[in-house]
């Protein structure tokens, strides 16, 4: 990426001697140190990041299919299995998946609880989480 110039000027710069985006690097080692503290403060936390994470995913997987239903729906080269129905069966996947994941962690122990109130930024506990999504 960063020698097809896609990735922020800061961020493209290329090692001289491995041709790695030395930078951009860098930024990836900060990130994962911040979220490695909060792993190590709190194991709950850490989970509650991960949950974040994964709903994220399943919902930018969700966006994904409706952005291709409607990105194919005027087109003349429009396949109904390859851009509405394998799309929608996309969508209804992530949607039971998010359910799932919502569901379980609000029905489980306490710490499951914890960290689904972590994952949404909700008060949870009568104190304000920071939402790392």
């Amino acid at each position: 990426m960063a020698e097809d110039r896609e990735l922020p000027e800061m961020l493209s710069f290329m090692h001289g001697t491995f041709s790695t985006p030395h930078m951009a690097m860098w930024v990836l080692v900060a990130v994962s140190s911040l979220i490695a503290a909060v792993g190590v403060r709190s194991v709950v936390g850490l989970t509650g990041i991960t949950l974040a994470s994964n709903l994220g995913t399943f919902i930018l997987y969700g966006l994904t299919c409706i952005w291709t239903i409607v990105a194919f729906k005027q087109r003349k080269e429009f396949n109904p299995i390859k851009h509405a129905i394998i799309p929608g069966l996309g969508i209804f996947a992530n949607l039971v998946m998010v359910g799932g994941i919502l569901y379980l962690y609000i029905v489980g122990n306490a710490d499951s609880v914890s960290e689904a109130h972590i994952s949404s930024g909700s008060p949870g506990d009568g104190r304000w989480r920071v939402c790392f999504m």
